[in-house]
């Protein structure tokens, strides 16, 4: 049989029988050197993107963000976090790293080898009309465009991203230069840190300011009503603080006319009972108000008893006469007594209605002037006194609430960058992973066109 018989029937052989796997490792054994040629070529490619590209290394800085100031809602805090996010990111965060760093030294912004080739090119056939900034080094570092295109260049390697859902914000930054790498995060970090103080003590200088002008103006407004108030008060005369004061003195005069009331009826009763006595001898038990009364009586009615009984014995004339005289005696200083009692308790009834006419006389001005338009201005100076000194009291309280949230800060560092160890990209391993996928891929690709190819 020749050689076009056997390709001939080798070719029916793939056409006509299936491709099992006996078949697949029956031409990977024969293939195998090609296999094994592409799987290290793939590995030597590997290597040599890993030798020749240019390693670069992430360094990440940490900022915490208080968010108890802001309200509950979850909307409200992502927004929070996210205008954090975006400021940090700034053009301007990104100008005030470049100066402090001097970054404008390290980053060249002058376009590329290609890029002025063919500017200058379109400047020979008068196609560019912008022919964009000098590219001479001294001329562009004043020039506005040089330093908007040092900032992208900057901030073209941030990277500025909220951390799960915490208040956490990692700042990275992508460096060929392990050192400048972690300068430039912790640059970022810090300055927008210092930034952010800078503006909440700003803003808290004017709230303490605000505030602080409203103090004053509501406690002048409440010493001007507490003035008006004293001088309506004592342009009256009238010894009343406000309106418990008017009601407690109203209520205590009240009081004292209904004592008075009960003390004059008690009185006239008293005269009513002495005014009723004929007989001092029968004299009865509510007119003797008086120990020395009650001794008197009863010292006469004994002695008339005495005297009865020695006239029923028939007593001699001068022992009869005698006690007659006591008799007389008694009578007389019992009405005496009795005259007494009465002009006093005559003078006490007059005392009580006087005294009662003149709480009367009280009650009814101190009733008026609660009616009076005087008592109405007192009563509004004295409310606005108090609506101002409520609103001083207010006020107060959130100046202290201003001045504890301006010693807490709202933003600040909870780690800083460190120098990183490893390099960020490339990733050796996923590169020779791929590496060594490509390789056995093309080698078993080889494989497969030689074996197709007999």
């Amino acid at each position: 049989m020749d050689g076009s018989e056997a390709l001939t029937e080798l070719d029916l052989g793939w056409r006509e029988e299936p491709l099992g796997l006996a078949r697949l490792a029956a031409m990977a054994r024969r293939n195998l050197w090609l296999i094994g040629l592409g799987l290290v070529l793939g590995i030597g490619l590997g290597l040599g993107y890993i030798i020749l590209a240019q390693p670069v290394y992430t360094a990440s800085a940490t900022i915490r963000v208080d968010l108890d100031r802001g309200g509950p809602a979850d909307a409200a805090t992502v927004m929070r976090l996210d205008n954090h996010v975006a400021l940090i990111e700034s053009d301007e965060m990104t100008a005030a790293v470049i100066r402090e760093l001097g970054l404008d030294e390290i980053f060249d912004a002058r376009p590329g080898r290609l890029q002025r080739t063919v500017q200058e090119i379109r400047g020979w056939f008068g196609l560019d009309t912008d022919p964009g900034p000098d590219p001479t080094p001294g001329a562009e570092a004043g020039t506005a465009d040089a330093r908007a295109e040092i900032i992208r260049v900057v901030g073209a390697a941030l990277e500025v991203e909220r951390i799960g859902n915490t208040a956490m914000i990692a700042v990275s930054y992508l460096s060929p230069s392990r050192r400048l790498a972690m300068e430039i995060a912790n640059a970022y970090a810090e300055s927008y840190v210092e930034t952010a103080r800078a503006q909440a003590q700003a803003v808290n200088d004017a709230r303490v300011s605000r505030l602080q002008e409203r103090m004053e103006d509501v406690r002048r407004k409440a010493e001007s009503a507490l003035e008006t108030a004293r001088r309506l008060r004592f342009q009256d005369g009238q010894p009343v603080s406000d309106a418990a004061d008017l009601t407690r003195q109203v209520a205590q005069l009240k009081e004292r006319l209904a004592d008075s009331e009960i003390e004059a009826k008690t009185t006239r009763a008293r005269l009513d009972v002495l005014s009723g006595v004929t007989d001092v001898a029968a004299l009865p038990v509510g007119a003797q108000q008086t120990e020395r009364i009650a001794e008197l009586h009863g010292n006469l009615v004994a002695t008339t008893r005495r005297l009865d009984l020695l006239r029923a014995r028939d007593a001699s004339a001068a022992a009869i006469a005698q006690l007659e005289g006591m008799i007389a005696d008694l009578r007389e200083s019992l009405t005496q007594e009795l005259g007494q009692l009465s002009d006093s308790l005559e003078l006490r009834l007059a005392t009580v209605v006087a005294t009662r006419s003149s709480l009367e006389g009280e009650l009814r001005a101190l009733m008026d002037y609660g009616r009076s338009a005087s008592w109405s201005q007192l009563q509004a100076a004295e409310r606005e006194a108090r609506v101002y000194q409520e609103m001083y009291d207010g006020y107060r309280k959130d100046l202290e609430t201003v001045y504890l949230q301006s010693t807490r800060p709202e933003v600040s560092v909870t780690s800083e960058a460190l120098i990183p160890v490893s390099p960020s990209f490339p990733r050796y391993k996923a590169v020779l992973a791929l590496a060594c996928a490509f390789g056995l891929a093309l080698g078993v690709g080889l494989a497969l066109y030689r074996e197709w190819s007999r």
